[in-house]
């Protein structure tokens, strides 16, 4: 889950809905979604809340529960007495009373007949084996049991159980470390909030696997009540098949996949899965190395907002990756991972005091450890570099960097001046580049309602009335607390009295972080005689060279980094 970032409350690009953001936020940040009514799944005809004991021998089990907690959509036809099952591809219909069922256009005999009992449709437990493709499936009385290494089905169970409120089954294959902050009054409440976003009917589209250094993650996508906005619900699980942590999100539309840049010469570099830090929040990276001989300089990667993963990727870029690729190609390690927000979505969540610094020093002074004890790397040469949010906490970094581990920082696009007075210029200065390209009004109309976030936002935070100590009960825009503790930041300032290097970069063609921001880099930091600046004409906020005026519309097309911002990086790190 994502806190709200510069790059989703404009209406432009890859955007969340505003009902679906408002449901799949919950989770990460409570505050900004008012609690939804209490909602119940329709059962239908075919189910009770009163389940018969299963008969011994071809066991019988109440199809609806059993399906559905496996990610089928179930529907019954009153009319026809008849029942049809369907996940992904997979679809198998039949009349009650036959031993007959149609399985994908295929008619197959099952071992006994199918019954009404109490109003539950009983059916073999062999037929949702064989039929969904789960083998080792078991029965406990009241609930299917998937074999433990079969994490797919445990994750779609996993879901089910926090949909339906049965929080004992949800704690009971969590992680300690989930568990202590997943009660079972904030399952319940979670679950209310996703009821509405799927509808009366949930039923999963699709499911992979995917695995890192830290978790197994299972990701499967629901259809929702929106049209053409799958729900997509992410469980991860710990090395002993616990479930660690979870993540949701609702966009629209698919994105362009990235293609790689002409600068990603794989021959040149090499590279291989790291753990930042231990323990509940160990963070999975990739360590990108040239080949060679070292020591080599190296950059760690710090994020911009949101729950981004390792390469930064966003409609169809990845920053993130194209940075490493074109560094390591030119004889600079470097050191990116999945943020915080990211890989433990919900344990951060619980934090009602997460930081600024919390979502970026923390981990960033991590992996500048890591590095300096990495064979290869000259731990005499370890830089950050920023991006936008991360490029903002720069100057916090190297106020914590005590033993002087950091050789020096690049600032790529990110705010001068205090972030709370930076979104509403932010999105007044959309709003009007919207309305000199002459968009949609349907665009124009959202993005009015983005300035009127920003503007809602700034007064919250300047009100005096409020402060860390008496927050707003009503906040438009994430966790309040995370904004009222930073008020007082201006990271030029912070940086106006630092020593260590700076090299600032800004695209002059985004929208996101103005010209201004870095006239006001240059204006607080004249004194300094360490500070380097470059802006490039065509770049938007992904780094990338766009030939239109960028409001985001054009973040989710395929694009790389500039090739001039990699070189010029290069320049600054092997002089330094």
């Amino acid at each position: 889950m994502k806190k709200r970032s510069w790059k989703d409350i404009n209406s432009a690009g890859r955007q969340k809905a505003v009902l679906a953001a408002s449901l799949v936020l919950a989770l990460a940040f409570p505050g900004i979604a008012a609690a939804a009514p209490a909602q119940t799944l329709p059962l239908g005809s075919i189910g009770a809340s009163a389940v018969p004991t299963p008969r011994e021998g071809n066991l019988l089990v109440p199809l609806r529960s059993a399906a559905e907690s496996l990610g089928a959509l179930v529907v019954w036809n009153n009319q026809e007495q008849s029942v049809r099952v369907s996940k992904g591809e997979t679809v198998f219909s039949f009349k009650i009373g036959q031993d007959q069922v149609q399985v994908n256009g295929r008619d197959i005999r099952i071992e006994r007949k199918t019954e009404l009992v109490n109003g539950l449709t009983m059916v073999p437990l062999s037929l949702i084996r064989e039929s969904l493709g789960v083998s080792s499936l078991n029965w406990d009385g009241s609930s299917v049991v998937p074999d433990k290494a079969d994490l797919s089905s445990q994750a779609a169970v996993y879901f089910y159980n926090l949909l339906h409120g049965n929080a004992a089954r949800l704690l009971a294959t969590s992680s300690s470390a989930l568990k202590a902050v997943m009660t079972e009054e904030r399952a319940a409440s979670l679950g209310e909030r996703l009821r509405p976003l799927l509808g009366d009917q949930a039923g999963q589209i699709s499911s992979r696997t995917e695995e890192n250094a830290v978790h197994t993650s299972v990701i499967m996508r629901y259809a929702a009540k929106l049209p053409g906005l799958p729900l997509e619900v992410t469980v991860r699980f710990n090395k002993v098949g616990q479930v660690d942590d979870m993540n949701f999100s609702n966009e629209t539309g698919p994105a362009s996949a990235h293609q790689p840049a002409a600068y990603d010469r794989t021959e040149l570099y090499a590279e291989r899965e790291v753990v930042i830090g231990e323990g509940a929040f160990a963070l999975p990276g990739t360590l990108t190395v040239p080949k060679g001989e070292g020591n080599f300089p190296a950059v760690v990667l710090v994020h911009g907002s949101g729950p981004n993963d390792r390469d930064g990727t966003f409609g169809g870029s990845k920053p993130f990756k194209d940075l490493a690729a074109g560094l390591a190609a030119r004889g600079i390690a470097v050191l990116r991972y999945e943020k915080v927000t990211q890989e433990h979505t919900a344990k951060v969540s619980a934090n009602a005091k997460f930081t600024l610094w919390d979502e970026t020093g923390v981990d960033a002074l991590k992996a500048v450890a890591l590095l300096k004890k990495t064979a290869g790397i000259d731990a005499s040469k370890i830089f950050i570099a920023g991006h936008s949010l991360g490029g903002y906490a720069a100057p916090l970094i190297l106020k914590a960097d005590q033993a002087g581990d950091i050789k020096g920082a690049i600032i790529l696009s990110a705010p001068s001046e205090n972030l709370n007075d930076v979104v509403a210029k932010q999105q007044q200065h959309a709003l009007q580049l919207m309305l000199d390209t002459k968009q949609p009004a349907e665009l124009i109309a959202q993005q009015e309602q983005a300035v009127a976030i920003g503007k809602q936002l700034a007064e919250l935070i300047h009100n005096p009335e409020y402060s860390l100590d008496n927050l707003p009960s009503q906040f438009p825009l994430g966790n309040p607390y995370w904004w009222f503790e930073q008020r007082d930041y201006q990271p030029a300032l912070l940086a106006r009295d630092q020593k260590t290097p700076l090299l600032i970069l800004q695209g002059e063609n985004d929208w996101q972080v103005s010209l201004k921001q870095l006239k006001g880099w240059k204006e607080t930091l004249k004194d300094r005689g360490n500070v380097e600046y470059k802006s490039y004409p065509l770049v938007n906020h992904l780094l990338s060279e766009y030939d239109g005026v960028s409001i985001g519309l054009e973040y989710d097309n395929p694009s790389n980094v500039s090739l001039k911002i990699i070189e010029d990086i290069e320049q600054w790190v092997k002089k330094q």
